[in-house]
């Protein structure tokens, strides 16, 4: 769940990150909307008539649901950003524009972000650019599930704040999977969309809006057999949620791998232990075990998994890119991990060549645990002995006083065990 505020904010620091440098030429920007597949014989920013003759007329932008809200937040940072929002070629050719930003909320599928990007460089004068190197078209998206990630950066360079839950994100069993799959085709009454747009099987939420990746039983309304159906998401995709139904999604998190992972390893205070790795950190960052000792513990297990790469990272944390970024900040300053200079050049660079057939910056990062950082998961990983309970003694009748013989040559018992702790797997 991506709440309002959250997105909003998130959204304006990532598209500051995408946009670079003010000095440089202005930036065209447009926010992304759904058209048709076939939108053939026509293209972005076309006049008609065309060949063959159609009695079509060209397709208007017009902005409607989450559309407007990105839309706002573009013409809000205009000004600040240096960029050129729902600009005619004419006025990109007058401003000397070289990037184009296909700006959206989230990518589940990438159908609707693919037929817009198509649509695009459909136009001649900006396919004649772009053959010749002049023009280079970007996306930007909050939030993005792994599938679509590499899939559209074979065909354009992408920029992105988290990757998207997905069922494949969660805690659940291969069993449970099925289970939860098998729900949603036996009651999902939108055919194709049962596990969502082309199967993305989306988790992702935010506060004025949900994607159709979403599974369907999760926003109909009608069951398959005309019944009347109460989703989850109670209301339309053009609408927002009211505060209520807000905080009611917002309190519920699904499980991750490396939290039961970490659970398994009896890491359940990671606060603790990273107190004796704060002694050589500088006296700004005395507080950064208590503010990010869980997100350190979880950056140093997932490295310590062979996961290395940013995007590998933000999946196995369940973080977004900001998150690492300042976690992965904490850490190096605690002398735990390397190459964080190489990420941090990269987090705040825009120096991607344009051809998304190279690599992307934060793909060629890799960070590493230091002596400090291995000694801290080792620390933690150590079996802890359970402390032994104190005897109850047995219960006797009132006025009786009990008094047993103890053989000194027999072991003593062994502790019971204290009970293995509760975590809820599933709504109640």
């Amino acid at each position: 769940m991506v709440s309002n505020d959250q997105f909003r904010r998130e959204m304006k620091t990532l598209l500051k990150r995408a946009c670079g440098e003010q000095s440089a030429p202005p930036v065209a920007a447009y926010a992304v909307h759904n058209l048709p597949k076939n939108f053939a014989p026509h293209y972005f920013d076309c006049t008609g008539p065309h060949a063959p003759i159609t009695s079509l007329r060209c397709p208007s932008t017009v902005h409607t649901g989450s559309e407007l809200i990105v839309q706002n937040i573009l013409l809000k940072s205009a000004t600040a950003l240096n960029v050129l929002v729902d600009a005619t070629v004419e006025q990109m050719h007058a401003s000397r524009v070289h990037r184009v930003l296909l700006v959206t909320d989230n990518i589940a599928s990438g159908q609707e972000i693919s037929t817009f990007l198509a649509f695009m460089q459909a136009n001649p004068r900006l396919r004649s650019w772009k053959s010749f190197g002049w023009l280079r078209f970007e996306i930007v998206t909050h939030s993005i599930t792994e599938s679509a990630l590499a899939s559209l950066r074979r065909k354009a360079v992408v920029h992105f704040e988290q990757l998207s839950r997905t069922f494949e994100t969660t805690d659940w069993s291969d069993q449970q999977l099925e289970e939860v799959r098998a729900l949603c085709r036996k009651y999902g009454s939108i055919k194709r969309e049962t596990l969502g747009r082309k199967n993305a099987e989306s988790l992702q939420v935010f506060g004025h809006t949900f994607g159709n990746g979403t599974p369907a039983i999760m926003r109909q309304t009608t069951g398959r057999q005309g019944t009347t159906w109460s989703p989850l998401l109670p209301h339309g995709r053009d609408y927002a949620l009211e505060s209520t139904e807000m905080a009611a999604l917002q309190g519920y998190r699904a499980p991750h791998s490396l939290l039961a992972a970490l659970r398994r390893l009896g890491r359940t205070n990671p606060i603790r232990v990273l107190r004796s790795a704060r002694v050589d950190a500088q006296a700004r960052n005395r507080s950064l075990a208590g503010k990010y000792g869980p997100g350190i513990l979880a950056l140093l297990s997932a490295i310590d998994a062979g996961h290395r790469r940013p995007v590998d990272l933000m999946k196995a944390g369940a973080m977004s890119l900001t998150r690492l970024h300042s976690v992965a900040r904490a850490s190096y300053d605690l002398k735990l991990i390397e190459g964080y200079a190489d990420f941090a050049s990269a987090f705040h660079s825009d120096s991607h060549s344009g051809d998304p057939r190279s690599a992307s910056p934060l793909d060629e990062v890799k960070l590493s645990l230091t002596d400090r950082g291995r000694e801290v998961l080792r620390r933690r990983a150590r079996v802890r002995t359970p402390k032994p309970r104190p005897a109850v003694p047995a219960a006797e009748e009132p006025g009786h006083l009990s008094i047993r013989a103890v053989d000194a040559t027999s072991p003593p018992p062994s502790p019971a065990k204290p009970p293995a702790p509760y975590y809820p797997q599933q709504l109640r």
